[in-house]
């Protein structure tokens, strides 16, 4: 870096770095009332990734690429695949290129645009056994099934940002992509042969679309302490419908009351190309028909600073979760059935859930001059399904956290201990995981030479039952129980160069 500074004094920075870690992960148990789906994992919890990322800047033009790629393991039998074996695993690529220029084209007026290339390849194994005769053992050795995808896709986006007047500042931009889909699916053998690029069974899927978003943001100033912002984003894709989402929140800053925020606003989710069209001739098909999530919330927010570095916040919010897109089961004889060849029962995406939800949330914050400072933040929340009047899976009705770091020696000695309390919640089947508190208590060492840190902990001190619902792709799983108190040692050096 130093060197190109010297001999290329117009690039104003240049960087290279590179991650690359491996894990073999960690032991975990999983419950279960099925022996072959649940119990302990070893050794299949691992993951390995590597990671390169370079920026060179000249001006007010950036050009940055990345290369990564990642093997992570899967240790539960994630769709009636084996339990805790070492052929299940995801492999993923993420490569892009961008170039962008952010600059000020007038004294009010500044102008970002970019353009971009990416490439996203994903692979996953999932090793199956077969069941066998009565008089046979209870498994055969069986294929190892493969999910295969390519998503080649480049854009750009387009910002300007114009301050029209000292109280307005407006922001006007669009975004645009193009993407082009690869898939194939498919058995291997049972010598549990690995997925290259090439390889192609017999279903293969091509899918190519393209989208491009508006958006604007308008800040107007109405007093010195009174502020409105209106904003908005309109969405165009070609396999759904357009749609147009707004934003509003009105602000009141005054140094002795403190700051009051109201917002409201909408946001959405188009439903994604494999919800709409996938189809594997045989237990998934998909729907067409399907319209954007759509989500309204309102909130207000006060916040207000004490003497002393003491930092208060409540805020209370309420909303409405429309047309959630889940799966369900489609049975032979419904109109909505494709008939043969696809087994009776087959899966497909509707608009199903609509989700009501209302909280309040506190938040006390405090740092003194000393380097001490600590934290307490709890929320209350009521979620309910409108259909079935029930609150859905994994919806805990109370959580908090805390913390606290103490000096003890300058600035190079710190600890601090993490708090955090979740209360119990029902799994989608209604086995109920438990509520829980845990506590990590950490000694940290910075600097103790140029570039070394030291952090070291306890996690879980308590030794606490960490219990959490699961999706239902992991059937017959349906609670994870995490690791126990565990030692933690985690080394940092940074080389001066």
């Amino acid at each position: 870096m130093h060197g190109a500074r010297l001999f290329f004094p117009e690039y104003s920075n240049f960087d290279l770095s590179m991650f690359e870690p491996d894990e073999e992960g960690i032991n975990q148990y999983y419950l279960s009332v099925d022996d072959f789906a649940g119990g302990h994992t070893s050794g299949t919890d691992f993951m390995s990734s590597r990671h390169l990322f370079g920026q060179l800047q000249w001006a007010d033009w950036t050009l940055q690429g990345k290369l990564a790629t990642r093997k992570k393991g899967t240790p539960t039998g994630f769709y009636g695949s084996l339990f805790n074996d070492r052929e299940n695993y995801i492999k993923e690529d993420h490569n892009f290129v961008e170039l962008k220029f952010e600059g000020r084209l007038k004294s009010n007026l500044d102008f970002m645009t970019r353009v971009h290339y990416d490439n996203y390849y994903w692979v996953d194994h999932i090793a199956y056994n077969y069941y066998s005769l009565e008089d046979d053992p209870p498994y055969l050795p069986g294929p190892v099934w493969g999910d295969f995808g390519v998503d080649d896709f480049w854009g750009g986006e387009t910002r300007f940002d114009w301050e029209v007047a000292p109280w307005e500042r407006l922001t006007v931009g669009a975004v645009y992509q193009w993407h082009e889909i690869h898939q194939h699916q498919g058995e291997l053998d049972s010598t549990l042969a690995h997925i290259e690029r090439e390889w192609g069974p017999a279903n293969i899927r091509d899918v190519d679309f393209d989208f491009w978003d508006l958006y604007f943001q308008n800040k107007l100033r109405l007093s010195s302490n009174l502020t409105l912002i209106g904003a908005g984003n309109y969405s165009n894709r070609d396999y759904s419908k357009s749609f147009f989402a707004p934003k509003a929140a009105v602000i009141f800053a005054d140094k002795r009351f403190g700051v009051l925020k109201a917002i409201c606003g909408q946001a959405f989710r188009a439903p994604s190309i494999y919800e709409l069209t996938f189809d594997d001739s045989s237990t998934h098909i998909g729907n067409p028909k399907l319209v954007q999530e759509k989500v309204n919330t309102a909130e207000k927010i006060y916040e207000r600073f004490f003497r002393g570095g003491v930092r208060v916040s409540v805020c209370g919010y309420e909303g409405i979760a429309e047309n959630l897109i889940s799966a369900r089961e489609v049975h032979a004889g419904d109109p909505d059935h494709p008939g043969a060849p696809y087994l009776d029962i087959v899966n497909q995406y509707y608009n199903l859930d609509r989700i009501e939800f209302r909280g309040l949330e506190f938040g006390l914050e405090k740092q003194t001059r000393g380097g001490y400072s600590g934290f307490l933040n709890f929320g209350i929340q009521s979620v309910k399904d409108k259909k079935t009047k029930q609150k859905p899976p994994n919806s805990p009705e109370f959580l908090a956290n805390l913390g606290l770091a103490v000096p003890l020696w300058k600035n190079v000695v710190r600890s601090s201990v993490l708090g955090r309390y979740v209360d119990e919640r029902e799994a989608y089947d209604g086995q109920v995981a438990k509520s829980y508190f845990t506590c990590d208590l950490w000694l940290h060492l910075n600097n103790m030479f140029p570039g070394l840190s030291i952090h070291a902990g306890v996690k879980n001190l308590l030794d606490s039952d960490i219990i959490d619902p699961i999706f239902e792709d992991y059937y017959p799983v349906v609670l994870l129980k995490h690791e126990g108190r565990r030692v933690v040692l985690n080394v940092n050096y940074k080389l001066g160069i």
